[in-house]
């Protein structure tokens, strides 16, 4: 192997104390995998068991802060303490096979699916509708038919 790939491959502290075994990340992947109640399943848990050996950090696929930012179906939502017990379950497994876990956060804001999420109403930051032929847009049709 060149020797400038060979950091890639070594363990790793960073200046807050976290280690991590190296310093190859799982870059977050959607899994549509949540449960009815957007909770961790088990095939969200028996996904990342899976990927947890090799890498030093996975980052989840994203998690919704609050109702009215879910973006899609099977996304889980960490928007209550009831998520919880899922998430704790989660890390359990990435630390099984001796990875580091990051839950990447999401709002949908303007792309929120409305039939997802309280009373159909999106909320953003400015008033710029999506566009109609966006990829966004595409894959909610999608998930509608």
């Amino acid at each position: 192997m060149k020797e400038n790939f060979q950091s890639l491959f070594q363990d790793f502290t960073f200046k807050s104390g976290v280690h991590v075994k190296n310093r190859l990340m799982m870059a977050p992947m959607t899994t549509f995998s949540a449960d009815e109640n957007d909770y961790v399943s088990e095939e969200e848990l028996n996904y990342y068991s899976e990927r947890a050996n090799g890498v030093g950090t996975i980052v989840t696929a994203c998690a919704y802060v609050s109702k009215n930012g879910k973006g899609f179906d099977g996304q889980m939502g960490i928007d209550h303490d009831d998520a919880i017990e899922g998430l704790s379950k989660l890390a359990e497994v990435i630390h099984a096979g001796g990875a580091k876990g990051v839950v990447q956060l999401y709002h949908g804001g303007r792309l929120a699916v409305p039939r997802l999420i309280p009373n159909q109403e999106t909320i953003s930051a400015s008033a710029v509708a999506p566009l109609e032929d966006g990829d966004f847009i595409a894959l909610h049709k999608l998930q509608e038919h």
